[in-house]
Parts: C-alpha cells; structure tokens; sequence
C-alpha cells in the first residue's frame, strides 16, 4: 500500500460511521456485564471491525465514548467502557474484510497466535490473540488500542456456555486476568 492510500484509510478512521458511509452494516453482539445486544454497527469498506471500535479521534471526547449501532432498526449508542467484548458470528465480518475479500484497506502485518485465557468480570474467553513478531503478548496489551482481537473464542459466563465465536474483540479495560493457555 502506498503512503498516500495508507493516510486515505487513516483519515477514513475518524470519519463518523453511519448509513451515509460506503460500507456495510455489519451485525455484532455487545457483551456486557448486565445484557447482551444484537446489533448492527456500520463499518466502511477499507476498514476493519477493529478499526470501528478502536476508533478514537480528537474532535470530541463525548462521541468518542460511544459506539453508533442499530438495534431492530433503531439507533441506538453503546458506551465503549461498558463493552467486556464485542463477538462477530462471522468469520469475515469479525476480520473487517466483509463481502469483499479483495479490499483491504490496511497494511497486512503478520502475527503470531497465542492460546490465552482472559477473564473479565462477568465472562471467560479461551481462544488465540496475536503479537507481532519480537514482540510477546505483554507488548500487545500495553499498545494504544482498545479492544484485543482473539480469534476461535469459547466463551463462558461462569460455568455455562454461552458458545464459539470465530472472532471477538476484548475491552482491555475489562479484563481482569489473562494468561497464556496450555490447552491450543
């Protein structure tokens, strides 16, 4: 990717997301420590799901605070501290390709999986987080983003399943414990 389209992907990431964007509504569930929400949030088409909830901009810290989605077609906002995680039940849509596995509006930078456990306060998720090379899972957790991606996500709610998901994003701010799991 050129600089240029790089820095056109990156002033897209504080654009505000709705209808009016190019892109696709995309339907999510918010976990949080009192309900789940079945939604739609609007992700443009060069980014990726990440990009929309870690999207922070120097504008205005109130509409930095909450998420835009759409809930039985009503808007509707979610505050992003509240969120222990966002689950995609769609593989491509939880990796922000969506329907066009051709575009991808970022740099590919490749990763290494790790088997974690994390635990927040109403829910555990078992599955894999990634680390860029030379670095460890320590270095991902004190980076700038919120949300932690894990991919292959078993999630539970004390010792109840709640199910599998092939993509979550993990609030940072919620999680109380992780660990590098044995069990891959």
């Amino acid at each position: 990717m050129e600089k240029d389209e790089f820095e056109q992907v990156g002033a897209m990431a504080t654009q505000p997301y709705s209808s009016e964007t190019n892109g696709e509504q995309l339907v999510l569930e918010f976990f949080t420590s009192s309900e789940e929400i079945h939604a739609g949030i609007y992700c443009p088409q060069n980014l990726r799901v990440s990009d929309v909830l870690n999207r922070v901009d120097d504008t205005s810290s109130w509409r930095n605070a909450f998420i835009e989605m759409v809930e039985s077609g009503i808007e509707a906002y979610i505050t992003r501290d509240t969120i222990e995680f966002v689950a995609a039940e769609e593989a491509d849509a939880g990796r922000g390709m969506g329907k066009n596995n051709d575009i991808k509006g970022y740099p590919f930078v490749e990763k290494t999986p790790v088997p974690v456990n994390i635990q927040t306060a109403s829910y555990r998720i078992i599955g894999k987080a990634y680390h860029m090379k030379n670095k460890n899972l320590k270095a991902t957790l004190s980076e700038n983003s919120i949300f932690l991606p894990v991919t292959d996500a078993i999630i539970m709610r004390g010792s109840r399943l709640i199910g599998r998901r092939p993509f979550i994003a993990v609030n940072k701010k919620q999680i109380q414990s992780i660990k590098k799991d044995l069990i891959t």
